[in-house]
């Protein structure tokens, strides 16, 4: 039988890391001919800007190039930080008030869900295929433990959750253990086996809210157990033994059973507290505070509040309200202060670090701005902008019908992903009526009624531009360690990894100094199971290749073991300083994590290099 060669079968066969075995005039070529370097890509061909429109001959330049490749990543890391701050965490907080959740269940389920979203996206794309995934989400676990928690405890020392914080160290261990067990009976992953990891999830979250639920049984019936003996005139010694032992259990209960605020306090009234910032004062006096609030009033006509007024979320709501004022009033001014990224107050009371990171978020803040909708009940008319929002009404489902049109067809043009609006124009027939109705309802001073049905654009937005930010993430990544010969499981593992941690910082910080720091740890403890269960799940049920024989290969990795090994070090030691400390986070945790990651990047830094051997079997091949 004849058998005819085809070279495309060929080049449809081949990886993109054979790029780098060719000589630099080659590459551009390969890059449109391999299939698999199309593929593995998003919005942006990297390989064809890189040796076609850039024309890279050298190696120092290929370097030169990387190294702002690094630096782009580490934008969009902060892109990504900045709008789950912003735009997620409000949805997520109205959600967890709605639902009557405490800061802990709040940390462990919304807030967790919040950070991991974007890793969710990327399991799913054809970059991660055929990657060693378990070794990328211990990888992301040892990260995510040390580094948000060091930090989390070196800011803001805090009373952590003991039983919830054993509970979820020991459900991460067993979910790490059985995914484990899932790839080495059979050395592959059945469909089934990533159903029960999801499932295995939902039972987590059963035994929660049951918790919760018991707990607050167990307070109403120790407030009355209180307050019957409060009210004994006679008390003998045992019975204020009893009553003092039983006001301590109930303090510590209420602390632990906490809701998430309704509200905090408006950014425009500065608490006196916020003039101290770990021993440092502000640039900003009181007279300059008192400034800030009354001008912003007398914009509109308004008094000074109380105290307790400034506390209330329906105040925050009207606070700007007049009946007398005319319905379009400073609608232009509205608008700039909505969009201007920067608040000069804020800015003023902020360190140094903190101005270097509003100013580097400047343009995505700007974007975001325009097309992203603001529902926070903890802000000033909730976040409402009528001008502004109106126009969303119109721009937002366009870019979102448009963007996910984009990245359903995947074809590019100039090394660029093309952009089809055929689907999308035929939004403005619905958008357009909708912002004109609105905008001859509603009034700048007071949001409507509806404004909470804005969370429907911001959510969806959102979750396109986060997907996007994260493969893009995800694909910097990949073709950094490609060019820069490194193993997909080292870059993957030290790289991205701490990359992630701290983006996942960034917001979890800002609730730490909130007085946040128990929820902000617990989703620092949930993150890992969420990722071993839910994103693996997902990865396992919708990835056909991992059903194939010895896939337990790739998707453990080289450094699978050694990730293995450090993570359950890790989660031991965790729960040991928990225990130790009497569940009180202290700054020394902080030093010892630090120590611990640093020690585990050597270790992977060593095995990479060859310097040492990882902690893994030679693989044996048997005689023929």
């Amino acid at each position: 039988m004849n058998v005819t060669f085809s070279i495309d079968d060929v080049y449809n066969s081949m990886r993109c890391n054979s790029l780098m075995y060719v000589d630099f005039s080659h590459r551009c070529f390969l890059s449109k001919a391999i299939k698999h370097c199309i593929q593995v890509m998003q919005c942006i061909d990297y390989f064809r800007i890189m040796y076609c429109q850039m024309n890279i001959k050298t190696r120092s330049t290929e370097v030169a190039v990387m190294c702002a490749s690094i630096v782009i990543m580490g934008l969009l890391m902060l892109a990504v930080a900045h709008m789950v701050d912003k735009y997620i965490a409000p949805l997520l907080k109205i959600v967890s008030i709605v639902m009557h959740m405490n800061q802990y269940l709040a940390g462990i389920t919304l807030l967790c869900f919040g950070n991991h979203l974007p890793d969710l996206f990327i399991n799913v794309t054809p970059v991660m295929e055929e990657s060693p995934l378990f070794n990328i989400t211990l990888s992301n676990a040892i990260a995510g433990v040390l580094i948000n928690g060091g930090l989390i405890c070196y800011l803001r020392p805090f009373k952590i959750n003991g039983h919830g914080a054993v509970r979820d160290l020991l459900f991460m261990m067993f979910a790490c253990e059985l995914v484990l067990y899932e790839m080495e009976t059979d050395n592959k992953i059945t469909r089934i086996e990533g159903l029960s990891l999801i499932c295995l999830y939902f039972i987590y979250l059963i035994i929660n809210i049951v918790d919760l639920k018991l707990m607050r049984n167990t307070l109403d019936d120790l407030r009355q157990k209180v307050d019957a003996l409060s009210r004994k005139t006679q008390p003998t010694l045992k019975t204020k033994s009893k009553l003092r032992h039983m006001q301590n259990k109930l303090a510590h209960m209420e602390l632990d059973s906490k809701n998430v605020d309704k509200y905090n306090h408006s950014e425009i009234f500065i608490s006196a507290k916020l003039k101290t910032y770990y021993g440092k004062k502000t640039s900003l006096n009181d007279d300059e505070l008192d400034d800030v609030e009354l001008r912003a009033l007398e914009k509109y006509g308004q008094t000074r509040p109380s105290v307790i007024e400034r506390d209330n979320e329906k105040y925050l709501r009207n606070i700007f309200y007049n009946p007398e004022n005319p319905r379009n009033m400073f609608l232009l001014n509205d608008l700039w202060d909505s969009i201007n990224p920067i608040s000069l107050s804020e800015f003023k009371r902020s360190s140094y670090i903190e101005r270097i990171y509003i100013v580097l978020i400047m343009p995505v803040s700007i974007i975001c701005s325009l097309f992203v909708p603001v529902v926070d009940t903890s802000v000033t008319k909730h976040g409402w902008s009528k001008l502004l929002n109106c126009i969303q009404i119109v721009t937002t489902p366009f870019i979102v019908i448009t963007l996910w049109h984009a990245l359903a067809c995947l074809e590019y043009q100039s090394s660029f992903i093309v952009l089809y609006f055929n689907i999308s124009v035929w939004s403005f027939c619905v958008s357009v009526p909708l912002a004109i109705f609105v905008f001859w309802k509603t009034r700048t001073d007071k949001p409507p009624r509806f404004h909470k049905l804005f969370m429907i654009l911001t959510f969806s937005i959102t979750l396109v531009l986060l997907k996007i930010l994260a493969t893009e993430i995800e694909v910097l990544s990949c073709v950094i360690g490609l060019v820069s010969h490194m193993s997909e499981d080292f870059a993957s593992s030290s790289i991205r990894a701490f990359c992630a941690a701290l983006s996942d910082s960034v917001f979890n910080i800002s609730l730490a100094i909130k007085g946040y720091g128990g929820m902000a740890f617990a989703a620092g403890l949930a993150g890992p199971f969420f990722s071993f269960t839910i994103c693996l799940g997902l990865y396992f049920l919708t990835n056909p290749n991992v059903g194939q024989l010895y896939s337990r290969r790739w998707l453990l990795g080289e450094q699978g073991d050694n990730s293995y090994f450090f993570f359950m070090l890790i989660a031991f030691t965790t729960l040991l300083w928990i225990l130790t400390f009497n569940f009180l986070a202290r700054r020394s945790v902080a030093i010892f994590d630090l120590i611990m990651y640093i020690v585990y990047l050597i270790y992977a830094i060593l095995v990479e290099w060859s310097v040492i051997h990882a902690f893994t079997f030679d693989p044996q091949f048997e005689p023929t």
